[in-house]
């Protein structure tokens, strides 16, 4: 399945989810193919139920991937996003779908078990009922055998005993025996014995040992012999027997006899009985008549007794009979199966609980499959249901996904988009279009453009409206005059947006601001010029220096070496110029860097002045000039000399001038030169006021 539809797998598309639907029926004939075949291989299985466990094998597989797969990719699935938003409108009603028909089959279900247990109940009575009928037959012939001792003229042999007894023997074929035990007193024991033994030789008044093996019973006032048994074959050890001997039995005599009906003893286990079955004796009293003082009994061995009961049943029922009074339990075939049903049974004096339970033959004759109809039913329509919710979250999560990424274009493009109508109101407004007039979009939305931009931006872009308005496509370029931000540059294009009908409703703008790439270009344009003025100004100015180093009667060497110092003046200014970005240099750093090879020798005095780019290229070169000079021939050209440099700022009418004052002291003797060279000019150029003052003491320049 993961071959086919992938991973991670959304499930959000009609083909995804066919193959789906369609996958999981093959999925799990796998499996359920291979586990019945794995359980008959153990011998778990029988070849006859094959093919019902196989089915519903595979169909609970199948329904229960269709149910089960979408809830655990909700917990762990990819995309996490999309199975997260499912948590709530997949998960949350498939589960509530699947309950409501758990409910549904819970409820089905029972209604299904009673009609299916119906006829278990009925047959379970009919059961109870055939065991009262039986102990309430043997009860009544007890009283009759009873009333035939009493009313006899003579006494009943054993010939007519078994004559009597034969009918109910023939009713009642599960009874074990009738028996006679006369009351015999201790003086009447000797008389009593040898009377017996002409009919059965060594008869004696026995009782069990501790080992159950038979003894000649001890002395006491009054002995209750089995005496008469019908039938004796299979019954022999029980003659002679003294019932008087077990305290039960005496028990149960007595009672039997103080009330006169018919009593039944606790479970016991019989004289003649070879293994642990429990049996019951119905004692029933003859008080007198022509054959004496005794009780009559009835042997009933429950095992066969119930069994017998039982038979007509026992294809559907499973019988537990319970002595209650001694708790103990006289048959049992249910094989600790719980009971489905149980009545109680009152004879002779004691209770006895009935419990039944339907047979598995019972069962599957009985198996209801409208139940687990409904279930099927259920997990395959809360599966569909899935199926349905994840198309319809799919398609919605994939709506999501492309509003989100247009989203993204819209807030991260640089053209700002608007819809409008043909009321000229705004439909839709991009958060940068919203952002240039510092409002969010849902404060333009609905609102005039006017409104917005101001009449004056309006009636520049209203032709173009008209023209869009036509069903033109208009693309333009113009300063617009926006209310409350100001004059933008902006290139536009209008597009028709049409109704399903192809009328034009309105139109849709894209809007690029073109101010800050205008303004940007413009400022290159300027410094490009800038550029090439000042380009030419260096050049000149080299050309200069060029020209006034190598003319005059200097060497070769000289003017080459004064021509590198000027170059290098000159590049230093225009180092700091390119440092400042253009905008000048303060001149305390101008003077620093030119006397900075004489250290200590020289005093500067001064605020730190800006001079423009132009000012500082001549200053530099001028103040070149005096150090070089003061240098070769001043006041630097020895070891005592210095140099005070001070300059001032005074102000005339709202201009400001500088005055700027060169003394050199301690130098050679000074005297004023017969020719002026290159350095005075550049001083001149730089200080048109500028006054030399070759005193013997140095040089003083001042403006």
């Amino acid at each position: 399945m993961r071959r086919v539809i992938g991973y991670p797998a959304p499930l959000d598309n009609p083909r995804d989810l066919l193959f789906f639907l369609l996958l999981s029926p093959l999925v799990c004939f796998t499996s359920a193919t291979v586990s019945i075949g794995g359980m008959l291989a153990l011998g778990v299985l029988r070849f006859d139920d094959i093919a019902i466990n196989w089915l519903t094998w595979w169909v609970g597989d199948t329904l229960g991937v269709l149910v089960a797969l979408p809830l655990m990719l909700v917990l762990a699935g990819e995309p996490r996003r999309l199975w997260q938003l499912r948590a709530w409108y997949v998960a949350l009603p498939m589960i509530a779908c699947f309950a409501l028909f758990v409910a549904v089959f819970i409820r089905v279900r029972s209604w299904e078990k009673i009609e299916s247990l119906t006829e278990f109940y009925a047959r379970s009575q009919q059961l109870a009922d055939s065991l009262r009928a039986d102990f309430d037959g043997q009860s009544l012939f007890l009283k009759q055998l009873s009333s035939a001792f009493i009313n006899r003229d003579v006494a009943v042999d054993r010939k007519e005993f078994r004559g009597l007894v034969r009918v109910l023997l023939q009713r009642f074929p599960e009874i074990q025996a009738a028996e006679w035990a006369p009351r015999v007193t201790a003086s009447e024991r000797p008389a009593f014995e040898t009377a017996q033994r002409q009919s059965i030789p060594n008869f004696a008044i026995r009782q069990l040992t501790h080992g159950r093996d038979m003894q000649p019973a001890g002395d006491r006032p009054v002995f209750y012999p089995v005496t008469y048994i019908t039938p004796f074959a299979g019954n022999e050890a029980a003659a002679g027997f003294d019932l008087a001997s077990d305290a039960s039995r005496r028990a149960s005599i007595e009672a039997a006899i103080e009330s006169g009906n018919i009593i039944a003893t606790a479970p016991i286990r019989l004289v003649q009985e070879p293994g642990e079955q429990a049996s019951v004796l119905l004692i029933g009293a003859v008080p007198g008549g022509p054959t004496g003082t005794g009780v009559l009994l009835v042997v009933l061995r429950m095992g066969s007794f119930a069994q017998s009961a039982l038979t007509p049943f026992q294809s559907i029922i499973g019988l537990k009979l319970t002595d209650s009074d001694a708790d103990e339990p006289l048959f049992d075939s249910l094989a600790a199966i719980e009971p489905a049903y149980q009545t109680a049974l009152n004879f002779g004096a004691r209770r006895y609980l009935v419990e039944t339970a339907p047979s598995a033959a019972y069962l599957a004759q009985h198996r209801g499959w409208q139940s687990w109809m409904v279930l099927a039913g259920g997990v395959l329509s809360t599966g569909l249901l899935g199926a349905l919710l994840m198309l319809g979250t799919g398609h919605t999560y994939r709506l999501r996904i492309k509003e989100q990424e247009l989203e993204t274009m819209l807030h991260r493009t640089p053209f700002m988009l608007t819809r409008c109508s043909r009321d000229l109101r705004y439909r839709f407004v991009s958060q940068s279009c919203a952002a240039m007039f510092e409002l969010r979009p849902d404060d333009m939305v609905e609102k005039t453009i006017e409104q917005i931009i101001g009449d004056r931006a309006l009636k520049t872009i209203l032709p173009y409206i008209e023209k869009v308005l036509d069903g033109h496509q208009v693309e333009y370029e113009s300063e617009i005059a926006y209310r409350g931000v100001g004059t933008r540059t902006v290139h536009v294009v209008y597009s028709p947006d049409k109704n399903e009908r192809g009328e034009v409703v309105g139109w849709i703008a894209s809007i690029l601001d073109l101010t800050d790439r205008k303004e940007a270009q413009e400022r290159e344009r300027t410094l490009l010029l800038e550029i090439q003025h000042r380009s030419n100004n260096l050049l000149a100015v080299v050309q200069t220096i060029a020209h006034r180093s190598l003319a005059g009667g200097q060497s070769s060497d000289e003017a080459k070496r004064a021509f590198e110092s000027r170059l290098q003046a000159l590049a230093r200014a225009n180092r700091q110029i390119t440092q400042s970005n253009w905008r000048g240099v303060g001149l305390r750093e101008i003077v620093r860097l030119e006397l900075e090879p004489f250290g200590g020798r020289t005093t500067t005095d001064g605020a730190n002045v800006i001079l423009s780019p132009k000012a500082t290229q001549s200053f530099s070169l001028a103040l070149h000039e005096l150090a070089t000079n003061a240098g070769k021939y001043g006041s630097l050209s020895n070891g005592t000399g210095h140099v005070a440099i001070s300059w001032t700022i005074t102000k005339n009418d709202g201009t400001n001038t500088l005055n700027f004052c060169w003394r050199e002291r301690g130098g050679p003797a000074v005297s004023e030169p017969v020719r002026h060279g290159f350095g005075t000019s550049l001083l001149k150029a730089a200080f048109p006021d500028i006054n030399l003052h070759y005193a013997s003491e140095g040089l003083s320049c001042e403006n």
